[in-house]
């Protein structure tokens, strides 16, 4: 695992690989085209799934989704083209993908929202609420990146005009140029002033209608949740005793 996850608080997520999101990027398509390339905020745009790690490169992209498009029939997608997880590791995704093998997620109906629990100023009250925090602050290294990215890169934030498939093509080629500036910089200066810069525009998870869909999850990755939280729980117990 990268720098970001060497702090002990975070040990308990050893086993993976970085987070996984899907981004609203600016489209331009044919008028009568429109309505598939709406997405819940009615903006044109392509839903692109990012897996990033915690070395804030990419390490899978794909681009050229309508912005309509549901997280799952998306991933499911990038599963047949390329995105293979291996056995034991796992992506941190949103609520919208499912717990399923090789996507870890948060509990559902459990507090989460790191601007809701900074300003009810509490602290984790269950090991359910503590993983969830802990998942929400990693997972939003997407967010970062592709605010960085739009910001570096301001042709992603309306779209050039240009045929559609030479839009998905440039998506491609600035998170690669990302990935080669990536290792020539040091982070300090790529993520510059991230904090006011993140994408703003994940989808969230929801459905066509707003509404996040309900999938069944997996019970092995349930159990692994489960002894995930509890570690960071005893490790958080312990480390309040000691205060």
């Amino acid at each position: 695992m990268s720098s970001l996850t060497w702090n002990p608080k975070y040990k308990a997520f050893k086993h993976t690989l970085g987070a996984l999101d899907g981004v609203f990027v600016s489209a331009r398509v044919l008028a009568d085209a429109h309505r598939p390339w709406r997405n819940r905020k009615q903006v044109l745009a392509q839903n692109v799934l990012a897996a990033v790690n915690f070395n804030f490169e990419f390490v899978f992209v794909l681009a050229g989704w309508e912005g309509s498009a549901h997280d799952t029939r998306v991933f499911n997608d990038a599963t047949s083209k390329g995105l293979n997880i291996p056995q034991k590791k796992y992506f941190l995704a949103d609520p919208g993908y499912g717990l399923r093998q090789g996507l870890m997620t948060p509990y559902r109906g459990v507090r989460y929202h790191l601007k809701e629990q900074a300003l009810a100023r509490q602290r984790p009250a269950n090991k359910q609420e503590l993983y969830n925090l802990r998942h929400t602050l990693l997972r939003n290294i997407v967010e970062r990146i592709f605010g960085c990215l739009k910001r570096k890169f301001p042709i992603l934030r309306s779209a050039p005009k240009v045929e559609l498939r030479k839009q998905v093509r440039l998506v491609y080629i600035l998170c690669m140029l990302w990935n080669y500036m990536r290792s020539h910089e040091t982070l300090e200066d790529m993520m510059d002033n991230d904090k006011d810069e993140t994408a703003k525009d994940t989808n969230g998870g929801f459905n066509q209608e707003g509404n996040f869909e309900v999938l069944e999850e997996d019970e092995r990755m349930k159990r692994r949740r489960d002894q995930l939280a509890g570690r960071l729980w005893t490790q958080y117990l312990e480390y309040c005793s000691q205060l």
